[in-house]
């Protein structure tokens, strides 16, 4: 693949899942000119639409963030800007994050983990999935909702990863001729070496194909650090849910 062909098959991964995610809760998405989007509330996480090419303008998905406002939603909106090229701020968005789109080639190097990929097993049913959950979310405050459902494991796209009794996990998606690695965490916080033992797993499970993703902050440095390349940035666009309408989950 070229630089070009491998940023598109990245981001094309990504909003797949997004879209196999959001339809296990019951939200149906559909492509449009350029962009992908949601109707119904998505899952905690997830946007309400994606960019799919670099040309396309705040202008050109407006309508489509027009289709997507829902009264009564107690959520913000958000939008997935896959090139980092919108000003949604004329829409009443503010820039969420900033992240980073990162490849691993087949041939690249990353340093040995002292976890071997034995450890490394899939989540094969719903209460196993539970508890993946649990160690996935932590404390986080948004942690109440179940985010990823028992669905998700019969799609055969899917491999939920649990690592030393759900001390590190990660999912694995393939789509595109690639396997998008998200969701990587472990109890004791990002390292290197995690990563590093989650690609060794990977790569065995799906040999001679790019590993994609994205990450920020820490998470980005530990892949950079296992191997990845950034190939390029995005922006994740957020407008918050209308002040009359109470605060809460969905």
């Amino acid at each position: 693949m070229g630089n070009d062909e491998l940023l598109t098959a990245v981001v094309r991964n990504s909003v797949r899942w997004c879209d196999a995610v959001c339809r296990c809760h019951g939200c149906l998405g559909s492509l449009g000119d350029g962009h992908w989007a949601c109707r119904g509330p998505v899952p905690p996480f997830h946007p309400d639409l994606v960019t799919l090419r670099a040309g396309i303008s705040a202008a050109d998905v407006a309508p489509a963030i027009a289709g997507l406002e829902r009264p009564g939603a107690s959520r913000p909106l958000s939008v997935k800007d896959s090139f980092a090229t919108l000003d949604l701020t004329p829409y009443g968005f503010d820039v969420l994050f900033e992240a980073t789109w990162i490849v691993r080639m087949p041939d690249a190097r990353s340093p040995s983990a002292s976890g071997c990929a034995e450890e490394w097993s899939a989540v094969a049913d719903a209460s196993a999935l539970r508890a993946w959950q649990a160690a996935w979310r932590g404390d986080d405050p948004e942690g109440a909702e179940d985010v990823f459902l028992p669905a998700l494991l019969d799609d055969p796209r899917v491999t939920v990863l649990q690592a030393r009794a759900v001390a590190a996990g990660a999912i694995a998606f393939v789509s595109d001729g690639v396997v998008g690695l998200s969701n990587v965490f472990a109890a004791c916080g990002p390292s290197v070496d995690t990563w590093s033992s989650c690609i060794d797993v990977v790569t065995r499970r799906f040999p001679d194909t790019p590993v994609v993703g994205y990450e920020r902050g820490r998470e980005l440095a530990c892949a950079l650090g296992a191997g990845f390349a950034a190939v390029g940035p995005l922006r994740v666009w957020s407008r918050p849910a209308p002040a009359s309408v109470p605060r809460g989950r969905a």
